[in-house]
């Protein structure tokens, strides 16, 4: 596994996410300097990468913030299949977006621990196929007079896990509760 360092003040591999993952071999960590990371539109990860951030002390949040859409995406859907050691990550990590979605996956293995996603108007986390796990995150919005449409949508074949993470600040929305049916 190769390492690749990405800082916006050039003091790593690459000064931009973007070209860092369009760059980066499958299976590699994207090391994240302190700081805030923008990109026009959304951000493609079309293969198995580990993103790492960095935390601010001492209050133990997340000081490295992407800042824009981030959709996770397999380019070959066949390799999450065969290979259950394949799994994507996200590490320390603040994600922000003022729409649409903060993160989506549409395919493969995802863990996430310490993250936080925070969307103002849209649906924080999104999952149409695969998985994802969410361990130790917040997701949502940003207080009570900005809120998410949807912290965590799961759809499709999607599956989520949380464990030990926040969902908060959303606007709720609840499906009528189901009658149970009886079989005579």
């Amino acid at each position: 596994m190769s390492t690749v360092r990405v800082d916006p003040d050039g003091n790593g591999d690459f000064v931009s996410i973007v070209e860092a993952v369009a760059q980066a071999v499958p299976g590699s960590i994207i090391s994240l300097a302190p700081g805030e990371f923008r990109w026009p539109g959304r951000l493609n990860v079309d293969k198995v990468l580990s993103f790492e951030g960095n935390k601010w002390d001492p209050s133990d949040a997340p000081s490295t913030i992407l800042n824009g859409r981030i959709y996770l995406c397999a380019s070959d859907p066949e390799v999450w299949k065969t290979d259950a050691a394949r799994v994507g990550a996200f590490k320390d990590i603040f994600c922000k977006c003022d729409s649409g979605y903060c993160l989506q996956v549409v395919n493969g293995k995802w863990d996430i621990y310490g993250c936080s996603f925070e969307c103002c108007s849209g649906i924080a986390v999104m999952i149409t196929s695969g998985s994802l796990s969410l361990r130790g995150c917040h997701v949502g919005g940003r207080d009570q007079d900005s809120l998410a449409n949807n912290g965590v949508l799961a759809a499709g074949n999607g599956s989520v896990v949380l464990d030990k993470s926040r969902v908060r600040h959303c606007k709720v929305s609840s499906a009528p509760p189901r009658t149970p049916t009886r079989r005579s």
